[in-house]
């Protein structure tokens, strides 16, 4: 705590932990509201434990990042009240985690300091949030940012823990149900939509479509009467997906998508099919014969 104490610098009217390296679109010096929020919390925790009430202090001073907009600071507007953005250089990209990490270490600092300031950015913080999490679930996973990218089984578990933590806090409803639901996914397989498959001639190409619920690996066969007659291994994002396959000859074939997700369990769908013959191509007229 005393090394953490000895690091940040001056930015204005705060006291900031910053980065002194470049990272994406972003120059040195740069902050991270998660970085900030969690310095805070650890402050405000170290006060109470080793009765020192010096690392309160400069938590307190640490607070006006969270009320200053970006590049200085890391507050920005959002519906319902004020979010705290992961990057300071970047104020317009929502990384879920960080956001709801920030909420985490300011409520630290509000309740075990006994802030009101703190306890009022928590509160612009808290609607935010709660306004912003239906936008990050899937229905079958979590988004790492705004921009549409699925988190990662470490980052989503991160995010879970995170929210059962505002649950356990708070006891907010919102938070308390998004935990649930975010558990949940750990333990579902990803689920399979294929789409119906008619009017299959054989030697002729074939559209194959198929839904992922969350991006996993996956294998696609499609087995004949004389064994795999397509084999397909991919990586890909949850949502629709086409493939084309040409079926060699007529008969029934069995079409088998198996996808297994991040959390590492398989789901399974089959559809058979019935390929007929193609049709025989029209006969040209003949031109009478002239005498």
């Amino acid at each position: 705590i005393d090394g953490l104490a000895r690091l940040p610098a001056r930015r204005g009217g705060f006291v900031a932990w910053e980065y002194y390296y470049a990272y994406a679109q972003g120059s040195p010096p740069w902050m991270s509201g998660m970085a900030q929020a969690t310095a805070i919390q650890a402050l405000s925790r170290a006060a109470i434990a080793l009765d020192a009430r010096r690392y309160a202090r400069l938590a307190r001073r640490a607070l006006g990042a969270f009320e200053t907009p970006p590049p200085a600071g890391v507050a920005a507007a959002a519906p319902g009240g004020r979010r705290y953005v992961m990057y300071s250089f970047a104020p317009s990209l929502r990384i879920f985690n960080g956001e709801l990490q920030a909420i985490n270490g300011l409520r630290d600092a509000a309740v075990l300091g006994r802030n009101e300031r703190a306890a009022r950015l928590v509160a612009r913080g808290d609607r935010a949030a709660r306004a912003a999490l239906g936008g990050f679930d899937t229905g079958a996973w979590s988004l790492y940012s705004s921009a549409g990218g699925e988190s990662t089984l470490a980052y989503h578990q991160l995010t879970t823990n995170i929210l059962a933590e505002l649950c356990r806090r708070t006891e907010r409803v919102a938070y308390c149900r998004a935990h649930s639901r975010f558990a949940r996914y750990e333990t579902e397989p990803p689920r399979i939509g294929i789409a119906p498959l008619r009017g299959l001639w054989a030697r002729r190409s074939a559209p194959l479509r198929f839904t992922l619920s969350k991006g996993s690996d996956v294998r696609v066969r499609v087995y004949g009467p004389r064994g795999v007659v397509m084999a397909r291994d991919m990586q890909l994002a949850r949502g629709g997906h086409d493939l084309s396959w040409t079926p060699p000859a007529r008969g029934r074939f069995r079409v088998r998508v198996s996808a297994r997700g991040p959390e590492g369990r398989l789901g399974v769908r089959g559809r058979t099919v019935r390929v007929v013959r193609p049709r025989p191509a029209p006969k040209k007229e003949s031109k009478p014969k002239r005498r």
